[in-house]
């Protein structure tokens, strides 16, 4: 906002030709203020990553053509609505450490409350059948959460860490089911 007021205080003292130029000045500005910053990263799936920033993980999030509810850049997190309805989030880990900046790593998750009919043995039976993600549920029975976690130490591909947010995604209702002993 401050940019705005700047540029209408200084239109006063512009000269014509100046003035000839405040439209397509004023356009500029109001573009660059309407995208947030986390979601000028575009996706692109050949780009190699060691490390993310929030605006990464919300390029995969769009690409996914889910929506981003809430997002931290200092926190490295994002929150985000499936098509379907379905929340989840995703955060990166191992930040800034070892002289590498962003994050080196990245969870992602789905939390549910525990359903009445989940007991540690149907998250474990949901552990061993569907062993691309980690069920895990807490101990006062308050969380039941579903888990991907990418290390990103030496670089994959955004397609591949995309990927990684597709099977969390596909595999957590079958283990859901798993988990109400439906299976």
């Amino acid at each position: 906002m401050h940019l705005l007021r700047h540029l209408a205080l200084s239109y006063r003292v512009w000269d014509q030709e100046e003035k000839k130029l405040f439209p397509a000045v004023l356009s500029a500005a109001l573009c660059a203020l309407s995208v947030p910053a986390a979601a000028q990263e575009s996706y692109d799936p050949e780009r190699i990553v060691k490390s993310i920033e929030t605006n990464d993980i919300v390029a995969i999030v769009n690409s996914l053509g889910d929506s981003v509810e809430d997002s931290d850049a200092e926190g490295r997190f994002v929150v985000a609505l499936t098509q379907e309805g379905v929340r989840y989030i995703a955060y990166g880990t191992a930040c800034d450490s070892q002289g590498v900046p962003g994050c080196q790593g990245v969870m992602i998750q789905l939390r549910y409350d525990v359903p009445a009919e989940a007991t540690q043995a149907r998250v474990n039976q949901a552990n061993i059948n569907e062993g691309a993600i980690m069920t895990w549920m807490a101990e006062d029975r308050s969380t039941l959460a579903f888990i991907r976690y990418v290390v990103l130490d030496h670089g994959i591909t955004m397609a591949n860490l995309r990927e990684n947010f597709v099977v969390l995604l596909a595999v957590a209702p079958s283990a859901m089911q798993y988990v109400k002993g439906e299976k």
